[in-house]
């Protein structure tokens, strides 16, 4: 049984009442735990806006890895993708050689898990 099957076995994927699909606890999940690595097809940011322009992505799921490359879990991407962003997450995102890890921070069971996806960002209820 591989790493990622085994992590399957803390989370579901389903429908979530704020954005679409979410990634919910089938169980406690402890803090520290790695839940996923985020996957998806590594792309340039400079062709973003044509591969958006041609329809090979609605740029929802992309992730930036460095000031020049984003990874696309919109292709070839895994459940990783249907994380909610929060700006009060239960999940962080942690880089290692470039390779994007999301990690529990203590998720109760049922639980919808998010992340804090951007360094920066204005929410409409002026939340940072």
């Amino acid at each position: 049984m591989n790493l990622e099957h085994k992590l399957r076995d803390f989370t579901i994927v389903k429908i979530s009442s704020v954005h679409g699909k979410g990634v919910f606890a089938k169980r406690i999940i402890p803090k520290g735990t790695r839940i996923f690595e985020y996957m998806g097809k590594r792309v340039s940011k400079e062709n973003l806006a044509s591969d958006l322009e041609n329809g090979l992505t609605s740029m929802i799921y992309v992730l930036n890895l460095n000031e020049t490359v984003a990874v696309d879990g919109e292709r070839g991407g895994n459940d990783a993708r249907y994380i909610n962003h929060s700006c009060a997450p239960n999940c962080e995102v942690l880089y290692f050689n470039e390779i994007p890890y999301i990690y529990a921070m203590e998720v109760e069971k049922t639980v919808k898990l998010t992340t804090y996806f951007r360094s920066k960002l204005t929410t409409s209820f002026g939340a940072n």
